[in-house]
């Protein structure tokens, strides 16, 4: 119970800060396992997702012909990549929010947020 009480509080922590920035922008949210990787951009005044993407997506697997792990840096990378493309196509605002959850910003969460950064995101 303990582990997911420090969660809890650290995932509130974040998302307590985040509000204050949150203006007009969107909320770009990763939850990342052990096995795989997910995003969302979400729209928190209509409480909508705008563009998601994650490495367990048949285009994913189809893309990168599995020679990469799911869930490592790479395949952040790739997911970046895949979800700025959803992102232009859909001619939504590039200004964001990054919430990490309670996940630390290090490794796969770091790595996925320097190539969004990369790509055209304004964090």
């Amino acid at each position: 119970m303990l582990k997911k009480t420090r969660r809890l509080r650290c995932k509130n922590r974040v998302r307590f800060k985040l509000s204050q920035r949150i203006n007009d922008r969107n909320r770009l949210s990763i939850c990342k396992t052990n096995k795989h990787i997910y995003v969302q951009l979400i729209n928190d005044s209509i409480a909508h997702t705008l563009a998601a993407a994650s490495t367990q997506e048949k285009l994913f697997a189809e893309k990168y012909k599995g020679s990469i792990n799911k869930s490592n840096k790479m395949a952040a990378k790739l997911l970046a990549e895949m979800l700025l493309q959803r992102v232009k196509n859909n001619k939504i605002s590039m200004d964001v929010v990054f919430d990490r959850r309670h996940h630390k910003y290090c490794g796969v969460v770091k790595e996925f947020a320097s190539s969004a950064r990369s790509f055209g995101l304004r964090f």
